[in-house]
């Protein structure tokens, strides 16, 4: 995983909530008409970010341009799966949506459909990415990047030791009492993982 910035997001699967604690309404199957989302500059969305502001933030691009650069702290959420995904990802109306894409025309598009569907507090993110970087912010590229930069905290900075496969798996043959956390996903871990290891998405 490669990072200009510190990776501030949460594994895939999840939406990036930041500060949820005042967020009180459940949403509604029901839509409702909203009016138009207003916008949020680059330096005002890096704040929220960094200050860990109560929102969710989300990118409706595929998942090719998602995983070749995206803004650190903004979860994939193609437009395509927004009414599908959201309500379960961000169940609470009130919480602010902050919605991105390359230029800023798809996240309009997304925006109003989120709007539709009742969230209250949409913001577009003005010029999209593309502005982000020219502005001079970090990006970072790849998937699953809070398990991967997890892993890269633990052994670089915090030094924990590390332990070769056939070593664990001597270590199981003998019986030893070892407890294995798997950092990455939820889906990553049902598909294949050690035995007996627990799912811990992020550490």
């Amino acid at each position: 995983m490669l990072s200009s910035e510190k990776a501030f997001i949460w594994p895939v699967g999840w939406i990036t909530m930041h500060g949820m604690a005042g967020a009180e309404e459940t949403m509604s199957t029901t839509e409702r008409r909203a009016p138009m989302a207003q916008s949020i500059t680059p330096a005002e969305l890096k704040h929220l970010l960094e200050t860990q502001a109560t929102c969710a933030c989300i990118d409706v691009r595929d998942a090719g341009e998602y995983n070749s650069t995206h803004i650190p702290g903004c979860s994939l959420v193609p437009r395509r799966e927004l009414e599908f995904r959201m309500q379960r990802l961000v169940p609470y109306a009130g919480t602010p949506v902050m919605v991105c894409d390359d230029d800023g025309r798809r996240a309009t598009r997304a925006a109003a459909t989120l709007e539709r569907m009742g969230y209250r507090q949409v913001r577009v993110l003005e010029g999209g990415i593309n502005r982000w970087t020219t502005m001079g912010y970090g990006t970072e590229w790849g998937v699953n990047v809070p398990s991967k930069d997890f892993g890269e905290k633990m052994e670089v900075v915090h030094h924990v030791p590390t332990m070769r496969p056939e070593e664990l798996h001597a270590r199981q043959q003998r019986g030893d009492k070892i407890i294995i956390l798997d950092s990455r996903t939820p889906e990553e871990h049902r598909r294949a993982t050690i035995p007996g290891s627990r799912s811990a998405p992020g550490g």
